[in-house]
């Protein structure tokens, strides 16, 4: 089971019980808010991290689809863990801790709409910084489809390995309260923390990032938690999340890289790093891969089929539609910063 439909259970925790007073359901859902701003905050900047330090030339493989495989890695032990729970006599769906670490950092640290992103970008080849170009637009067609198959195979693997290094390794954690608590304090301290970095110029698109992150975050635990019941064979709250995102990163894609008869779109670097932030921090958190491949791998075919074509053809769809329509008319650049 996801992280994201976790949540449900979690909301029946809260709410069933008339005698609980609204005080301390208040209470409870701050806290959990806390723990997930201080996971996505975490996964962002690891997604960013890892990003950048995979991204380089002449690279096999690159960019964001590590950061998918290690998330759905970090999924796969979560979802297989038991020892931990089962010592403490915990119900984990509904334990803080862990829909932090599905829901909060999984869930950041893996980006669906920056897959859609790189699909587009290899099938019009329009690649940031790149002066090399295709023999002919067919080879366009392959590159988005190596993009694809490569990120959801590696993806998928990943949370199989997860689950298979969990069975052999699990182990009991006694401490889960104590660091639920330290994580509660610290997710509003780090929230805190980098709003005031902002004011570094060399660091504003990590720190943008950071900042929207958990607004992300939370919209994609209640959209998940609001939607994905009502159809148990099709999440619709995960598949709107991802559409959603991906549409926003075309347009925020249009606007830095855009041209005009001017120039481009953007006119300062802070605009740049802005936009940046919001691609990352917002669009990058509100989609998920770990959760999307949970969901794969739970449906029965042929529903996890029509579920895993569904997002992704309708998600490129808007990516073409939006961002391939801006660059056949106006044409795109590279961005300032």
């Amino acid at each position: 089971m996801s992280g994201d439909s976790d949540s449900i259970k979690l909301e029946q925790v809260l709410t069933e019980e008339s005698n609980s007073p609204l005080s301390l359901r208040l209470f409870l859902q701050i806290k959990l808010l806390s723990i997930l701003t201080f996971f996505a905050i975490i996964g962002v900047l690891a997604r960013k991290g890892i990003t950048n330090l995979t991204t380089y030339e002449n690279s096999f493989l690159g960019g964001v689809i590590w950061a998918n495989f290690a998330s759905c890695v970090i999924m796969g032990m979560l979802i297989q863990s038991e020892k931990t729970w089962d010592f403490l006599n915990l119900n984990k769906s509904t334990n803080f801790l862990y829909i932090g670490l599905t829901t909060g950092f999984c869930g950041t640290f893996s980006s669906f709409s920056s897959m859609i992103l790189e699909a587009f970008v290899k099938t019009a080849d329009i690649a940031i910084g790149s002066n090399t170009k295709y023999p002919n637009d067919g080879y366009g067609i392959m590159e988005c489809s190596s993009v694809m198959i490569s990120h959801l195979a590696i993806s998928i693997a990943g949370l199989h390995l997860g689950k298979h290094f969990i069975k052999r390794y699990d182990f009991v954690f006694p401490h889960v309260f104590i660091l639920e608590n330290v994580i509660a304090i610290g997710g509003g301290c780090a929230w805190i923390a980098v709003v005031g970095l902002v004011a570094l110029p060399n660091w504003r698109s990590w720190t943008f990032a950071s900042i929207v992150s958990p607004i992300a975050c939370w919209t994609r635990f209640y959209v998940s938690k609001l939607l994905n019941p009502k159809h148990k064979s099709f999440p619709m709250g995960t598949f709107t999340v991802n559409v959603f995102a991906t549409v926003v990163l075309a347009i925020l894609n249009v606007i830095e890289r855009g041209k005009t008869s001017k120039g481009g779109i953007l006119s300062t670097v802070l605009a740049c790093h802005f936009i940046q932030g919001l691609q990352d921090g917002y669009c990058g958190t509100l989609s998920t891969v770990s959760t999307f491949v949970v969901e794969l791998y739970t449906l029965k075919s042929p529903k996890s089929y029509r579920y895993g074509f569904s997002s992704l053809a309708v998600s490129y769809c808007f990516m073409v539609i939006i961002l391939g329509s801006y660059n056949w008319t106006k044409g795109l650049t590279d961005p300032l910063c």
